[in-house]
C-alpha cells in the first residue's frame, strides 16, 4: 500500500515536504505547513504521488514558495474537491522545466505577491477551478511552454487588485482557455486581464 502523510503540523523549517523521485506517496489530509522557506519542494519523477487538502501559510511572506515544482513529472497538486490552501507567500506555486503529467487543480492561492508563476515549464496542466490571487499578479508565465494548458480557473484578487491577472512573456506553445464550453478562465479584479509581451 502507498505511504500516507496526514494530519501533521510542520513549521519553521527550510522545506516542509520534499519529494524527489517519490512515487505513489500520498500527502493528503490536513497537513499544515507554516513559516517554511518552501512548503512543498518537488523535483524529478513523482508519478502517482499526490499533494492534496493541505494548508501552507507563509506568515508575513516568510515563505518564498508555497509549492516549488522543478522538472517534476506525474505529480497531482490538488484535485477536484481536494485543493490546497496557500497563503502569505511570495510565489504560491512556482514551476519550471519538464512538468509532463503534473496536474494543478482546485487550489486556492491568496494574500501573497504572485499567485502562480511558471518559467520554461512544459507539459503542465493547470485546470480545475484553481483560484490564483496576489498583489503583483495572479498568474505569470514566461518562456517555452509547449503543451501547457491553463483552463477553467479564476485569476485575480478581491483584496489586492493586482496589475495583471495574467502576464505572459515569450510564452510559446501555451494554451489559455479553449473553444469547448467549460475550458475558459475567469479573469477579474485586476487592472489588466491579460498582458502579453515578447515572441508568443
Amino acid at each position: 500500500a502507498a505511504a500516507v502523510v496526514a494530519g501533521n503540523s510542520i513549521s519553521k523549517v527550510t522545506n516542509g515536504v520534499v519529494m524527489t523521485s517519490a512515487m505513489n506517496l500520498t500527502v493528503n489530509g490536513n497537513n499544515t505547513i507554516s513559516e517554511a522557506t518552501t512548503g512543498l519542494f518537488a523535483v524529478n519523477t513523482n508519478t502517482g504521488s499526490t499533494f492534496q487538502n493541505n494548508t501552507i501559510s507563509g506568515g508575513n511572506l516568510a515563505t518564498v514558495y508555497g509549492v516549488y515544482l522543478g522538472a517534476t513529472q506525474g505529480l497531482a497538486v490538488g484535485g477536484a474537491g481536494q485543493g490546497n490552501r496557500i497563503e502569505q507567500t511570495n510565489f504560491g506555486i512556482f514551476g519550471n522545466g519538464n512538468l509532463s503529467g503534473t496536474v494543478i487543480a482546485g487550489n486556492r492561492v491568496a494574500n501573497g505577491t504572485t499567485g502562480a508563476q511558471f518559467g520554461n515549464a512544459t507539459g503542465v496542466v493547470i485546470n480545475g477551478s484553481n483560484q490564483f490571487g496576489g498583489t503583483a499578479a495572479g498568474l505569470i508565465i514566461t518562456g517555452s511552454s509547449d503543451g501547457s494548458l491553463v483552463q477553467n480557473n479564476t485569476i485575480g484578487d478581491a483584496f489586492a487588485t493586482p496589475k495583471h491577472a495574467v502576464f505572459l512573456s515569450g510564452a510559446t506553445g501555451l494554451t489559455i482557455g479553449g473553444t469547448v464550453a467549460g475550458l475558459g478562465n475567469t479573469m477579474t479584479l485586476a487592472e489588466r486581464g491579460i498582458t502579453a509581451t515578447g515572441n508568443l
